[in-house]
């Protein structure tokens, strides 16, 4: 009979671990080989094996079956085929020439056309300053041009360009934008001309932007805007040199402009046409180049005269009283004398001091 031996009172039993030599097998990981766990680790990767493949075989049927039919798609007996070629704001441009410019030809593919390369090659076309590319599926391309609108001629001697002809001619946009006439039309041969001696950039079959051309447009245009109560017949602006304008009207009148302070130029330009207007006299010159004792010159006048301006005030606003409030009073002018009732007879004081 086997009995189990007990330890002395007061010492500490000793398991397998404890005993002497057991610490050399503690780090050890034994694991027992058979057959029949050889068999199943081989059946275990014998299935993974198996399912890989059948995940590969399913992948690559799905992305070739998608590239066969990405490939229809794009091939020219796809459905979205090219049929027709939209164009949509030409006018100096015929739609064949814009046709041309854009590289397309029916029977692409409209998912196979670079839109980007498209828009790039229309607005790089001196005559266009925007265009848009888009498709219209199932057969159709888009294209929307914004032609530059010729607002004046441009005349460089230095340069041998002349006004007004259709070869060798270069018109003028609202933004200073310089291109080749490609055509003469009969709305052009009304537009004002821009002279300008010499120009620093060659002059191309391309839109270029000289500054010179720049300050000289921009007066233009803030006569348009300034001044819609006294329109001017502009024969023809010289960009003098680096710093003054010179503008001609049909009329024959010259004004001298600073490029700089164009829009407190106008404001007086605006005060003396109202005199011009309300005495009856005809301007010749005038020179605005001065904020103070601008020069000008009457019909009546053997020789240039100063002429003082009144001091320019904002008009004051008022508003009705209502019942919300009492009315707005204008603003206080502290240290200007009152503007004169009648500008023609102040001015005409100061021209002809009594």
């Amino acid at each position: 009979m086997n009995r189990r031996r007990k330890s002395p009172p007061g010492r500490p039993r000793q398991n397998a671990a404890s005993k002497p030599g057991a610490r050399a097998f503690r780090g050890l990981n034994v694991r027992v080989d058979s057959r029949r766990s050889h068999r199943q680790r081989c059946w275990r990767r014998v299935r993974m094996l198996t399912l890989w493949l059948l995940v590969v075989s399913f992948g690559g049927g799905a992305v070739y079956g998608m590239t066969r039919v990405y490939q229809g798609f794009l091939s020219e007996d796809g459905p979205f085929r090219l049929e027709r070629v939209q164009v949509e704001g030409g006018d100096l441009l015929s739609e064949a020439q814009v046709r041309a410019l854009a590289g397309v030809r029916l029977g692409q593919s409209l998912l196979e056309l670079e839109m980007e390369a498209i828009q790039a090659r229309l607005a790089a076309h001196p005559l266009i300053a925007q265009a848009e590319v888009a498709r219209r599926f199932p057969d159709t391309l888009s294209l929307r041009i914004e032609e530059r609108r010729a607002r004046a001629w441009l005349f460089c001697p230095g340069r041998g360009v002349r006004p007004r002809v259709s070869q060798g001619g270069y018109l003028i946009d609202a933004d200073g934008v310089v291109f080749p006439c490609s055509s003469l039309k009969r709305e052009f041969l009304t537009l004002p001309i821009v002279r300008v001696d010499q120009l620093e950039e060659e002059l191309s079959q391309e839109a270029i932007r000289p500054p010179e051309v720049g300050h000289a447009m921009r007066l233009l245009r803030l006569l348009e805007e300034r001044l819609p109560h006294h329109p001017l017949a502009v024969k023809d602006l010289a960009v003098r040199n680096a710093f003054s304008l010179e503008l001609r009207l049909e009329s024959g009148e010259s004004v001298l402009f600073r490029k700089e302070d164009l829009e407190r130029q106008i404001a007086d330009l605006d005060v003396v046409l109202s005199y011009v207007e309300s005495s009856g006299r005809e301007l010749e010159s005038l020179n605005l180049m001065m904020k103070t004792n601008l020069a000008a010159r009457f019909a009546d006048q053997a020789d240039f005269g100063e002429l003082d301006l009144p001091v320019r005030k904002a008009r004051p606003v008022e508003r009705e009283a209502t019942g919300e409030g009492p009315p707005i009073p204008p603003p206080a002018l502290e240290d200007s004398p009152a503007p004169p009732l009648d500008l023609a007879e102040e001015i005409e004081a100061i021209l002809h001091p009594r």
